[in-house]
């Protein structure tokens, strides 16, 4: 029998990508990624390649680049090619934000701990964005927009200038400069809260029943019909992620439903309103702007957010299964830790359990005490 030869140190495969992914320290310095190879032999000589330019690069580093030049390239050769229009749009104002604050000319090398740390202070201390206006609030800026906004983008430029470009960079502690994420408890649309999604605007009520029944993201609900193949949503969600979801009665219900209401003037997207007798498609700013103004009149509770439909659909659907790895899956999540955060949801159920066992205990114990046996503790 043949014996199956072991793949080099930091040389894996996942389930998720069909490419070659490495993990190795070299130097002192962790270099990981997708080799971008299928085959076996050329992701070990990808891997050997970038141990020798790392090594080279540690006795010689004199391989500079400016983040002006380095994020131009980065967008052109790693944005353009993977990211979707609206996570390309997003991801390039996260770059020029770091262009703004670190300078154009600055030396990728330049960059270290002291400079990372400065860039997520003042990112934490800025005004936060409600709609079209700048307010400044008390609270400071969430830790996971500082993270998702300039840390994570930050790191994945430089790794990519290290381990593609061979460019010199500046040795930074994450864990030192990552904001740590409060996990809140999801809030989840109690019963007594359920008629008052119903006072919506009709148009605008089918897209958020449908959020309801998917645990879909704002942008993710506004959907064409070309999007519908087979009885299946095909979606393109958060991080380039294909979703695709089966439609039940339920959500085929309300599709029907917005296809009836354009009847007259069928149009390529499914939710629409009609104003001043034409049909519209219902954008994100527009559902935003809805969504706020019923907050503040009192139309739905001040503190429901959009996005927490999908956490009551998340929460609701973990207390209906008690699977976390089913919810895992019907929501997306690349790692199991996101799910947790519905978790809560089990604390009613096991102390419901705990009172029923201490009932148990206490009725066993009190038959011993009526049959004149010695009770212990």
């Amino acid at each position: 029998m043949a014996c199956k030869a072991k793949n080099p140190p930091g040389l894996f495969r996942t389930e998720k990508s069909p490419f070659w992914q490495y993990s190795v320290q070299i130097g002192g310095q962790k270099h990981q990624g997708s080799t971008r190879e299928t085959e076996r032999a050329k992701a070990i000589a990808f891997l050997d390649a970038l141990r020798v330019k790392a090594r080279t690069e540690i006795s010689n580093p004199s391989n500079e680049m400016a983040f002006g030049d380095a994020a131009f390239a980065y967008a052109e050769e790693v944005l353009d090619r993977r990211y979707s229009p609206a996570n390309r749009v997003d991801q390039l104002r996260y770059l020029g934000w770091l262009e703004e604050h670190l300078g154009k000319e600055t030396l990728l090398s330049a960059i270290d701990t002291v400079a990372v740390d400065r860039l997520v202070k003042v990112r934490r201390l800025e005004p936060v964005r409600i709609g079209r206006t700048r307010k400044q609030q008390d609270r400071l800026v969430k830790d996971s927009t500082v993270n998702r906004t300039v840390a994570e983008p930050l790191r994945r430029l430089l790794n990519w200038a290290r381990d593609l470009k061979g460019v010199s960079i500046g040795r930074i502690h994450w864990s030192s400069v990552v904001t740590k994420e409060k996990i809140e408890h999801p809030r989840e649309v109690h019963s007594h809260e359920e008629p008052m999604l119903d006072r919506l605007p009709v148009d605008y009520r089918r897209v958020v029943r449908f959020a309801q029944l998917t645990g879909l993201r704002q942008r993710e609900c506004l959907l064409r019909w070309d999007q519908i193949i087979d009885g299946c949503l095909h979606i393109v969600g958060k991080g380039d992620k294909k979703i695709i979801k089966m439609i039940s009665p339920a959500m085929q219900a309300i599709l029907d439903e917005a296809r009836a209401a354009q009847a007259a003037a069928p149009t390529t997207h499914v939710f629409t309103f009609t104003y001043n007798g034409l049909t519209k498609p219902i954008t994100q700013q527009s559902l935003k702007s809805l969504w706020q103004r019923a907050r503040k009149t009192g139309v739905v509770p001040s503190d429901l957010r959009f996005h927490d439909l999908r956490h009551d659909y998340a929460t609701k659907l973990l207390r209906a299964t008690k699977n976390l790895k089913l919810v895992q899956r019907s929501m997306g999540h690349s790692n199991i830790k996101t799910t947790l955060r519905y978790a809560h949801v089990n604390d009613e159920e096991v102390a419901t359990a705990e009172a029923e066992l201490h009932e148990k205990i206490a009725a066993a114990r009190a038959e011993r005490q009526r049959a004149g046996l010695r009770v212990v503790g």
